[in-house]
Parts: C-alpha cells; structure tokens; sequence
C-alpha cells in the first residue's frame, strides 16, 4: 500500500530536520575544537592536535601545527603536516607556501 503524499511529506521533512541537525552538531563540534585551540595556553601544539582529533576532517589544525614547527625549526615534522593539510585541501595556498619554503630551507624538491 502506498503512502499518501501528505504522509511522504512528512517523512520529507523529518528526513530533512534530522539531516539538519547533524549539520549543526558537527558544526558545533568543530567550533568547539577550533575555540580549544585558540585559548591553548602554554602548550598551543599540542591544543592544536587535541582539535585535529575531535575534528578530524579539518585541514586547519595540521595547517596551523605545520606553522607552529616551521618557525620552531622543527622542518621535516613541518613538511608532514603539511603534506597531511594538503590531503584534506589541495586547494591551501598557504600550504604549498609553507612546503616550498620548507623545501628551500632544507635544500629539498
């Protein structure tokens, strides 16, 4: 037997309040994450990774990781995490900014 279109509808929107509420969930998630990070205090490397973990998905954390270690001298680590950045937003200039200034830095490709 076949659902009425009211009852379709309904199940429409409930589909949609739900797909909703999942979105603003992860998004608040995230903006949990990101204010952790902000507010590190002493120890902002590892806030950053402590985010990266609760948010996964997020280039900005290995982002901002790869800046930290890049101006602490700490190149090879810096790369990777850029590397990682990369993986989740090919499209960081920033990123391929700060892989090719370590690159030069250490004499690499």
């Amino acid at each position: 037997m076949a659902a009425s279109p009211a009852a379709r509808s309904k199940v429409a929107g409930l589909v949609l309040a739900a797909l909703c509420l999942g979105a603003a969930a992860a998004g608040l998630v995230s903006l949990w994450a990101r204010g952790r990070a902000t507010f590190a205090g002493d120890n902002p490397l590892a806030a950053l990774e402590a985010a990266e973990h609760v948010d996964p998905l997020n280039w900005l954390y290995p982002y901002k990781r790869a800046e930290l270690l890049q101006r602490m001298g700490r190149r090879e680590e810096a790369a990777a995490l850029y590397r990682k950045a990369l993986s989740l937003n090919r499209s960081c200039a920033t990123c391929w900014i700060g892989l090719a200034e370590v690159a030069r830095a250490t004499g690499g490709d």
